[in-house]
């Protein structure tokens, strides 16, 4: 299928760089509510950390998961044109969140506070992932990396220089929106450059490839739903049987667990491209390396696991001590973070050989599991376990999808 090809695989030394940007982005918005922390209520850190998991679970529903459709097909020669229609015609995501934005700053409202930050990342991520397929230049991670500085950096200015002045949840909400407003409008210069460069590329309607995109996108919302589920139902559930004060010391306590997580949806995010290549030119061979690249991926997530505990202990123990939760609660979070960075490795499977349908059935399972026995959990023992149904949940979930998997291989293989 070279032949059908858009796109060429990343060098290793462009795949570095471009693991540095998406570190050094992840490291700052971990850092972040530390440093919020410290010049805020508790109560606030909790709001904005709730608002934050909201924001997740809407942009799952409302943004039909077109970045990722937009991702996986602009790979693909025939599919370049309608997506970029597709990119031009979510500028209207945009003009909704500004109504909501403007709205906001004159009746502060929760519902209205999460639907502009909601709608305009989803404007935003539309056209970064074209760039991501289309440029050669890194440009998506420097431009996720501007956004994440850009509104930390500006939200802890504010927030250390007018220290009980403004509201600390109003702050980072304008910060957040301007940042991502500045990132659309790089993108959407960026992409005007692409059309200049490339005499083919222009926006043209074909029913036929939209409705490709569409299936493709529905498919990935409950499976995106599942996944929001997976990582924010602990905090969902604290929110639910506890007030703000405990919802921020599980945040805080959290905070590094999830950079297991997070380092690892980005490393799948920077060589997400070159895996899809790599099947495309040569599935069987794919198939054959799947079980070896997670045997390697495996050993990854155990060793970054058992560093980041260390250093998330001696973090609460001496910089945020307030903030402490249980050594068995500690423990479960770096559990979760560990099972959900492998779980995060089987799912991009599915998405490499568009088999999305075992993706919603293994996400549902495990976030419906997990839900649930966290719930039933968290009634008798907390917090505790809250985490332990998540666990229990992820563990059925890995399972179930290592038993189709290699399923699934030995298939291709005969």
């Amino acid at each position: 299928m070279e032949h059908e090809r858009v796109a060429f695989f990343e060098k290793k030394g462009r795949l570095f760089y471009q693991l540095i940007l998406s570190t050094f982005g992840k490291a700052i918005a971990v850092i972040s509510l530390f440093i919020y922390a410290k010049v805020i209520t508790k109560n606030e850190v909790g709001e904005i950390a709730y608002i934050q998991a909201i924001v997740v679970f809407l942009v799952t529903i409302l943004s039909l998961q077109l970045p990722a459709a937009i991702f996986r097909f602009s790979l693909e020669k025939k599919y370049q044109n309608i997506s970029l229609w597709i990119v031009q015609k979510s500028n209207y995501f945009f003009y909704i969140s500004l109504i909501f934005f403007i709205i906001n700053f004159i009746y502060p409202n929760f519902i209205f506070q999460v639907l502009l930050l909601c709608l305009i990342q989803i404007a935003a991520q539309i056209k970064l992932e074209m760039i991501r397929t289309k440029s050669s230049k890194s440009q998506f991670f420097k431009l996720i990396l501007f956004q994440v500085f850009f509104s930390v950096a500006l939200t802890s200015f504010t927030l250390i220089l007018f220290k009980d002045v403004f509201s600390g949840v109003l702050v980072f909400i304008f910060f957040e929106y301007f940042s991502w407003f500045l990132t659309l409008v790089f993108c959407s210069k960026t992409i005007s450059g692409f059309k200049k460069d490339y005499e083919q590329f222009k926006p043209i309607y074909k029913k036929e490839y939209a409705l490709d995109l569409m299936r493709y996108g529905v498919y990935l919302i409950p499976t995106s739903l599942s996944w929001a589920v997976i990582l924010h139902a602990p905090l969902i559930l604290t929110e639910f049987f506890y007030d703000d004060t405990i919802v921020a010391n599980f945040t805080i306590s959290n905070r590094l667990p999830l950079v297991i997580t997070m380092v690892s949806v980005l490393i799948l995010q920077v060589i997400g491209k070159n895996l899809v290549l790599m099947y495309e030119d040569n599935a069987i061979k794919f198939c054959q390396n799947y079980l070896k690249y997670s045997f390697f991926w495996l050993i990854y997530c155990s060793i970054l696991s058992v560093i980041v505990y260390f250093l998330n202990y001696i973090v609460i123990l001496n910089m945020f001590p307030s903030y402490k939760i249980s050594e068995q609660g500690q423990i479960l979070q770096f559990l979760n973070a560990f099972t959900i960075a492998n779980f995060a490795f089987v799912g991009f499977f599915y998405q490499i050989i568009k088999r999305l349908k075992y993706n919603v059935i293994t996400a549902t399972l495990t976030a419906t599991i997990g839900f649930i026995s966290g719930y039933i959990f968290g009634i008798s023992y907390g917090i505790e376990g809250i985490l332990f149904g998540m666990f229990f949940g992820l563990l059925v979930g890995l399972i179930v999808s290592y038993i189709y998997i290699i399923g699934f291989i030995k298939r291709k293989n005969i």
